[in-house]
């Protein structure tokens, strides 16, 4: 059995910020040299309110597989944490998920000589977080400075850019906690000859923008027939079935874990979050009964949460009463290849 030694990998916390509007987040970002583009999370562009353009653009990562599809390009501006006067502009493609936390691990050990007095680009390298931005060789020129540290064996190098020194390379096993994480992988490029095929077809289908949304307001609101509508009282029967939900998980603790996963994963990617106060006026506001359907013959996904949109409130409404019937959204790009071929 081969020894895999853990290794960090180069992290950044910087300043991510929509030009337009100024809106400003602070993120987490991997450096990778061996990416051809930068990519951004879905969740960071929708928390900043990017402009979104159309982008449908296959990724090919490592093994030369199709490992996911682009939902879009967006511009936004990185500024430094440590050298507040260096900022830059990057065109980032969007991607629902980047990758799982960085590091795999958690370091147990951190009190390496060589790194002692350097500005780091991310104080928080030897702890697991989720990775909001990927820099690719696009800006990686750009940013990466003279200045190189080496410390013992067994211990990462520090290489000086321009968001302060970050942490990368291997770590010897005592410094790290007994269970780190699978062997992760970076390299993307574009896959460019099912990119021109898949834009000769939009071309040729005139579709203007993806999933037949004409505008960026369209792609975060429901489109209601009648924004003055009042819906009633919603709240109370989402609240029964919250109720009844937390009683199925004190004897199921296998849905329990798998729902608490489910949220987890829903917040990380900024498809919710929590609402700190309730509106004084809760006819103007659907609470939106959700429960758990177990498929214990699944091979993939056991745990499917579905959303009730169809439940009606004290005055007899529901929310999907007062929903525009809207477009296809998810775009099949298989059966889009097939229709161009033919």
């Amino acid at each position: 059995m081969i020894k895999r030694s853990p290794v960090l990998l180069a992290t950044v916390q910087l300043i991510a910020s929509n030009p337009e509007t100024g809106e400003r987040i602070i993120a987490r970002a991997l450096l990778d040299q061996g990416s051809e583009s930068s990519f951004v999370t879905e969740s960071l562009a929708q928390q900043l309110r990017l402009r979104w353009h159309q982008a449908t653009i296959p990724i090919i990562g490592v093994g030369a597989h199709q490992s996911a599809v682009t939902r879009g390009i967006v511009k936004l501006q990185l500024q430094s944490r440590a050298h507040t006067s260096f900022s830059c502009q990057v065109e980032a493609l969007v991607l629902p998920r980047l990758t799982s936390y960085l590091p795999s691990f958690r370091l147990l050990v951190e009190d390496w000589p060589h790194l002692r007095g350097l500005n780091l680009a991310d104080p928080s390298f030897a702890h697991p977080s989720q990775i909001d931005v990927i820099l690719g060789a696009d800006i990686y020129s750009n940013i990466i400075g003279q200045g190189v540290r080496r410390g013992a064996p067994g211990t990462p190098i520090a290489q000086e850019t321009q968001f302060g020194w970050v942490i990368s390379g291997c770590v010897s096993a005592e410094a790290a906690s007994p269970s780190y994480g699978a062997v992760q992988d970076f390299q993307c490029s574009l896959d460019h000859e099912l990119l021109d095929l898949v834009q000769k077809f939009w071309k040729q289908e005139e579709v203007s923008t993806p999933l037949g949304i004409t505008s960026e307001e369209e792609r975060f609101r429901l489109p209601l027939k009648d924004n003055s509508v009042e819906l009633g009282n919603s709240r109370n029967p989402a609240h029964q079935m919250l109720l009844g939900l937390e009683k199925r998980f004190g004897s199921d603790a296998k849905l329990k874990e798998a729902y608490s996963s489910f949220l987890c994963e829903y917040r990380e990617l900024g498809h919710m979050r929590r609402a700190i106060n309730a509106p004084e006026d809760n006819s103007r506001v659907f609470y939106l009964p959700r429960h758990g359907v177990v498929h214990d013959s699944s091979s993939t996904a056991k745990l499917r949460v579905v959303f009730n949109g169809s439940q009606r409130t004290n005055l007899g409404l529901s929310l999907n009463d007062n929903l525009l019937v809207g477009p296809k959204m998810q775009t099949d790009l298989a059966d889009v290849l097939l229709r161009w071929r033919q």
